[in-house]
């Protein structure tokens, strides 16, 4: 900090300014300009020269005798996904003791157009208004990158907010066209939401709609001040592509992309966000599917059940490529998801169990058959494997 006759400046550099354990932000640059009642700042935001996201924000801060602070965000550069937003230089916030006063606060970016207008204060009859145009989903794909999602779509809707402020209520209605999750294309998305932060209760209802079909079906209540049965929520598919969950499993397996393969389910979910307890059915359609190392492909058709301390299944028929079966039957327990333990049988016909090539695997490749039992029991850290088979 520097002070000088007229004025006084500072300046602020941070290497690395953490938001969350994976989600930071480098090269944090901060300076200001005091001066009587005003003050000039700039913030530059990852100011790494050809970085895809940065930004250098200014603005005035002024504050007046009456407890009144005004901002101002002056012209400034904002870089997300490589595209230049612009901000309205006729922009005004306005805060005093009893509210916050938004006016023509706007972000534009070709179509892209984020607005902000309204009054938050605790008169419920004000209302704070966040209208989003043509904003596209891929501008979070910074954020998405560390849980492995992709999400691409273009949202249109609106957020608005009421006071009194230490009790806000919050409700947004948001549709998403064009909706493609982890590569596959879901359709159009609607959703709704609501808070009442006095009730202390998040409502929910998500609906995405495919070819005129609704495809998935999302709506229940999150009761944040409950101490258990904090989740109430119905869950509905209806032939939703499988292959959206290749990111989940690509470590082991990975679905047929593209293919028939469907799933539909009723699901009931209640409980805790950490220890759920789910009930329903779920009934997957021509699911084909590779096991990476045996690169061996299978199909099959079957529902599944769940209740709160199982899954399972009967005489689920599985197919490999020359159409030779294995019959499974058997019990997945659990405890809320947690403490799994298995009980599975399969009777094998002449199925194919090995089919690798020495690119894959040079000690141990090559194509096998197998006729017999396999049996898979025990807790998911000690599996015990009895396999009573010979090879055809």
């Amino acid at each position: 900090t520097i002070a000088q006759k007229q004025f006084i400046t500072s300046d602020v550099n941070c290497y690395k300014l953490f938001l969350s354990d994976s989600l930071w932000i480098n090269d944090v640059q901060l300076s200001s300009r005091i001066k009587h009642d005003s003050i000039f700042f700039q913030a530059q935001l990852q100011n790494v020269k050809g970085s895809p996201n940065h930004a250098r924000l200014n603005g005035l801060l002024a504050f007046s005798t009456g407890n009144d602070i005004m901002l101002r965000i002056l012209p400034s550069e904002i870089v997300i996904e490589n595209k230049i937003w612009e901000i309205n230089s006729k922009n005004l916030v306005d805060i005093d003791t009893t509210s916050y006063t938004i006016n023509n606060f706007e972000l534009t970016s070709g179509d892209q157009r984020i607005k902000i207008n309204g009054k938050l204060s605790d008169n419920p009859a004000d209302k704070l208004n966040l209208l989003l145009t043509s904003f596209n989903l891929n501008n979070f794909e910074q954020l998405l990158k560390p849980i492995n999602l992709t999400a691409t779509g273009i949202i249109n809707g609106d957020v608005d907010l009421s006071g009194p402020v230490n009790k806000l209520h919050i409700s947004s209605t948001i549709g998403i066209n064009g909706f493609n999750f982890n590569g596959d294309s879901l359709g159009n998305a609607n959703i709704i939401t609501t808070w009442d932060d006095a009730a202390q209760i998040a409502g929910i209802t998500a609906t995405v709609v495919n070819g005129g079909n609704k495809t998935i079906d999302i709506h229940g209540n999150f009761y944040a001040s409950k101490i258990n049965d904090k989740l109430d929520f119905d869950v509905n598919l209806d032939k939703i592509n499988v292959d959206i969950f290749n990111k989940f499993l690509e470590s082991f397996l990975l679905i047929d992309k593209n293919s028939k393969g469907r799933l539909s389910a009723n699901i009931k979910i209640k409980g805790n966000p950490d220890e759920p307890v789910i009930v329903g059915k779920l009934n997957f359609q021509s699911v084909g599917f590779v096991i990476k190392y045996l690169n061996t492909h299978y199909t099959f058709s079957h529902e599944i059940n769940i209740n709160e301390r199982a899954i399972s299944f009967e005489n689920v028929e599985l197919v490999d490529d020359k159409g030779h079966k294995a019959i499974g039957n058997g019990t997945i327990y659990h405890n809320k998801l947690k403490d799994i333990r298995f009980d599975l049988s399969f009777n094998l016909k002449n199925l194919q169990m090995l089919n690798t090539k020495i690119k894959d695997n040079n000690l141990f490749y090559g194509t096998a058959y197998a006729t017999g039992t396999v049996v898979v029991t025990g807790p998911i850290d000690k599996i015990n494997l009895n396999v009573g088979v010979k090879s055809e």
